[in-house]
Protein backbone atom coordinates (compact mmCIF):
# COMPACT_ATOMS: atom_id res chain seq x y z
CA UNK A 1 0.00 0.00 0.00
CA UNK A 2 2.87 2.32 0.83
CA UNK A 3 4.36 1.73 -2.65
CA UNK A 4 1.06 2.61 -4.34
CA UNK A 5 0.86 5.84 -2.33
CA UNK A 6 4.42 6.79 -3.28
CA UNK A 7 3.73 5.92 -6.92
CA UNK A 8 0.58 8.10 -6.82
CA UNK A 9 2.53 11.03 -5.34
CA UNK A 10 5.26 10.58 -7.94
CA UNK A 11 2.75 10.87 -10.81
CA UNK A 12 0.90 13.73 -9.13
CA UNK A 13 4.00 15.88 -8.84
CA UNK A 14 5.61 14.94 -12.15
CA UNK A 15 2.46 15.36 -14.23
CA UNK A 16 1.89 18.97 -13.20
CA UNK A 17 3.95 21.50 -15.09
CA UNK A 18 4.63 24.86 -13.53
CA UNK A 19 5.06 27.73 -15.98
CA UNK A 20 7.08 30.76 -15.00
CA UNK A 21 5.46 34.02 -16.00
CA UNK A 22 7.28 35.57 -18.95
CA UNK A 23 8.16 39.25 -18.40
CA UNK A 24 7.89 40.86 -21.83
CA UNK A 25 9.21 44.29 -20.85
CA UNK A 26 12.20 42.73 -19.08
CA UNK A 27 12.94 40.66 -22.20
CA UNK A 28 12.71 43.79 -24.38
CA UNK A 29 14.95 45.78 -22.04
CA UNK A 30 17.56 43.00 -21.86
CA UNK A 31 17.59 42.27 -25.60
CA UNK A 32 20.53 43.36 -27.70
CA UNK A 33 20.07 45.13 -31.03
CA UNK A 34 18.83 42.65 -33.62
CA UNK A 35 17.62 40.05 -31.09
CA UNK A 36 14.39 38.12 -31.60
CA UNK A 37 12.05 37.64 -28.66
CA UNK A 38 9.58 34.76 -28.85
CA UNK A 39 6.66 35.45 -26.52
CA UNK A 40 4.95 32.32 -25.15
CA UNK A 41 1.18 31.99 -25.46
CA UNK A 42 -0.69 33.75 -22.66
CA UNK A 43 -2.25 37.06 -21.64
CA UNK A 44 0.15 39.84 -20.65
CA UNK A 45 -1.08 43.06 -19.07
CA UNK A 46 0.99 46.19 -19.40
CA UNK A 47 2.04 49.09 -21.51
CA UNK A 48 5.07 47.74 -23.35
CA UNK A 49 7.70 50.02 -24.91
CA UNK A 50 10.25 49.18 -27.62
CA UNK A 51 13.15 51.59 -28.08
CA UNK A 52 15.68 49.40 -29.92
CA UNK A 53 15.96 47.27 -33.07
CA UNK A 54 14.35 43.94 -32.13
CA UNK A 55 11.82 41.42 -33.37
CA UNK A 56 8.83 40.35 -31.28
CA UNK A 57 7.12 37.10 -32.29
CA UNK A 58 4.03 35.86 -30.52
CA UNK A 59 3.20 32.18 -30.36
CA UNK A 60 -0.40 31.24 -31.12
CA UNK A 61 -2.47 32.56 -28.21
CA UNK A 62 -0.20 35.50 -27.27
CA UNK A 63 -2.21 38.54 -26.16
CA UNK A 64 -1.11 41.92 -24.85
CA UNK A 65 -3.67 44.12 -23.16
CA UNK A 66 -3.20 47.62 -21.83
CA UNK A 67 -3.56 48.25 -18.13
CA UNK A 68 -4.84 51.81 -18.64
CA UNK A 69 -5.54 54.32 -21.43
CA UNK A 70 -1.93 54.22 -22.66
CA UNK A 71 -1.12 52.14 -25.77
CA UNK A 72 -0.62 48.44 -25.20
CA UNK A 73 2.54 48.63 -27.33
CA UNK A 74 4.60 51.72 -28.08
CA UNK A 75 7.55 51.83 -30.47
CA UNK A 76 9.44 55.03 -29.69
CA UNK A 77 12.51 56.46 -31.45
CA UNK A 78 13.49 53.01 -32.72
CA UNK A 79 14.79 51.55 -35.98
CA UNK A 80 14.45 48.07 -37.47
CA UNK A 81 11.55 46.78 -35.37
CA UNK A 82 9.43 43.80 -36.42
CA UNK A 83 6.26 42.74 -34.58
CA UNK A 84 4.37 39.63 -35.67
CA UNK A 85 1.54 37.29 -34.63
CA UNK A 86 0.25 39.01 -31.49
CA UNK A 87 -3.26 39.86 -30.34
CA UNK A 88 -3.63 43.28 -28.73
CA UNK A 89 -6.55 44.59 -26.69
CA UNK A 90 -6.56 48.22 -25.56
CA UNK A 91 -9.02 50.79 -24.24
CA UNK A 92 -7.59 53.52 -26.44
CA UNK A 93 -4.75 52.94 -28.95
CA UNK A 94 -3.39 49.48 -29.61
CA UNK A 95 0.00 50.31 -31.17
CA UNK A 96 1.71 53.71 -31.38
CA UNK A 97 4.93 54.26 -33.34
CA UNK A 98 6.65 57.59 -32.86
CA UNK A 99 9.76 58.66 -34.81
CA UNK A 100 10.38 55.11 -35.94
CA UNK A 101 12.23 53.92 -39.02
CA UNK A 102 11.99 50.49 -40.71
CA UNK A 103 9.01 49.10 -38.82
CA UNK A 104 7.00 46.05 -39.86
CA UNK A 105 3.71 45.12 -38.20
CA UNK A 106 2.44 41.78 -39.53
CA UNK A 107 -0.37 39.36 -38.64
CA UNK A 108 -1.44 41.32 -35.57
CA UNK A 109 -5.02 41.27 -34.32
CA UNK A 110 -6.10 44.45 -32.55
CA UNK A 111 -9.40 44.08 -30.76
CA UNK A 112 -11.72 46.40 -28.79
CA UNK A 113 -9.54 49.41 -29.63
CA UNK A 114 -10.54 52.99 -30.24
CA UNK A 115 -7.60 53.39 -32.64
CA UNK A 116 -5.75 50.31 -33.87
CA UNK A 117 -2.39 51.53 -35.19
CA UNK A 118 -1.14 55.12 -34.85
CA UNK A 119 2.02 56.10 -36.75
CA UNK A 120 3.60 59.55 -36.47
CA UNK A 121 6.81 61.16 -37.73
CA UNK A 122 8.08 57.82 -39.03
CA UNK A 123 9.35 56.35 -42.29
CA UNK A 124 9.77 53.04 -44.09
CA UNK A 125 6.75 51.44 -42.41
CA UNK A 126 5.05 48.18 -43.45
CA UNK A 127 1.60 47.39 -42.03
CA UNK A 128 0.67 43.99 -43.47
CA UNK A 129 -2.03 41.34 -42.99
CA UNK A 130 -3.38 42.73 -39.71
CA UNK A 131 -6.92 42.57 -38.38
CA UNK A 132 -8.28 45.62 -36.56
CA UNK A 133 -11.63 45.50 -34.79
CA UNK A 134 -12.84 48.66 -33.09
CA UNK A 135 -15.10 48.85 -30.07
CA UNK A 136 -18.86 48.88 -29.68
CA UNK A 137 -19.12 52.60 -28.81
CA UNK A 138 -21.15 55.17 -30.74
CA UNK A 139 -19.83 55.89 -34.24
CA UNK A 140 -18.82 59.47 -33.30
CA UNK A 141 -16.66 58.14 -30.44
CA UNK A 142 -14.70 55.66 -32.56
CA UNK A 143 -11.19 56.32 -33.80
CA UNK A 144 -9.27 55.23 -36.89
CA UNK A 145 -8.27 51.72 -37.76
CA UNK A 146 -4.88 52.96 -38.97
CA UNK A 147 -3.78 56.59 -38.53
CA UNK A 148 -0.63 57.94 -40.20
CA UNK A 149 0.67 61.46 -39.56
CA UNK A 150 3.75 63.22 -40.96
CA UNK A 151 5.26 59.96 -42.19
CA UNK A 152 6.70 58.74 -45.48
CA UNK A 153 7.16 55.49 -47.37
CA UNK A 154 4.28 53.70 -45.64
CA UNK A 155 2.84 50.50 -47.15
CA UNK A 156 -0.54 49.34 -45.84
CA UNK A 157 -1.57 46.06 -47.48
CA UNK A 158 -4.06 43.23 -46.92
CA UNK A 159 -5.45 44.50 -43.61
CA UNK A 160 -9.00 43.90 -42.40
CA UNK A 161 -10.52 46.85 -40.54
CA UNK A 162 -13.97 46.82 -38.86
CA UNK A 163 -16.05 48.86 -36.41
CA UNK A 164 -14.00 52.09 -36.58
CA UNK A 165 -14.87 55.60 -37.71
CA UNK A 166 -12.32 55.79 -40.53
CA UNK A 167 -10.45 52.76 -41.81
CA UNK A 168 -7.24 54.52 -42.76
Amino acid sequence: MKQIGLLFLFFLFTSQTAYAEFDIQFAIDQAKAGDSIHIPAGRYQGNFIVRKPIKLYGHKGTELYSQNDEPALKIDHATNVWIENIRITAKNKGIVANETENLELRAIELKDVQTGIHIQRSRHIRILENRIIGNESHFAEKGNGIAVFKSEDVAIEQNTIEQVQDGI
